[in-house]
């Protein structure tokens, strides 16, 4: 059965995340759609980076995987499918997928497909989700998109050390109250 994820910032309060699913139901059966989160801070690439990189590597090849975190398309954030270790992620080129992976990816495809609707900004059920069943069909990138490369591709804030300190940068507190930064355990056993 085709894995489809969802990552947004739309929230559990309005019907925006049952407008998506339910997008993705009607054009395809069986399907698992599996939340990885809808409550993250509006607008924050960097948050929703930090869950997808954590989870990522759990799903099976062949996992579609749509984030609406600032979808929106502009002439700087095109809208591009992302494969990655057999695995495929949907969203705007606004820079997320530097924040996601430290290596490059495997491949990158601009989206050449049309939406169904005039209403442009909702491009999470009406682009991202045609992408997404197409892929989760067996369907290929070439046939949605045509071949590019990452415009936005942002640098991750690395911690700074000296001989007596590291200082790092706080990059999520979940739900426990963990504080998660960017200070690795292994930089910390060498310094410390």
């Amino acid at each position: 059965m085709p894995i489809i994820t969802l990552t947004t910032d739309l929230g559990l309060k309005d019907f925006y995340v049952a407008a998506v699913k339910a997008t993705i139901l009607r054009q395809l059966d069986p399907v698992h759609i599996v939340d990885i989160s809808h409550e993250i801070e509006k607008f924050s690439i960097a948050q929703a980076a930090y869950h997808i990189r954590n989870v990522f590597k759990e799903f099976p090849e062949g996992t579609v995987h749509i984030i609406g975190v600032r979808p929106e398309l502009s002439t700087k954030n095109a809208h591009v499918v992302v494969r990655k270790n057999g695995q495929y992620l949907i969203g705007a080129d606004n820079g997320i997928f530097s924040f996601i992976f430290n290596e490059p990816v495997d491949e990158v495809f601009e989206l050449t497909i049309s939406q169904d609707t005039d209403d442009l900004t909702f491009p999470t059920k009406d682009v991202f989700t045609k992408a997404a069943i197409h892929l989760a069909k067996g369907g290929t990138p070439e046939v949605i998109g045509r071949k590019t490369e990452l415009k936005n591709v942002f640098s991750r804030l690395q911690p700074i050390t000296d001989a007596n300190s590291i200082r790092g940068h706080v990059t999520y507190i979940d739900s426990y109250e963990n504080v998660m930064t960017n200070i690795s355990e292994q930089m910390f056993q060498d310094i410390g």
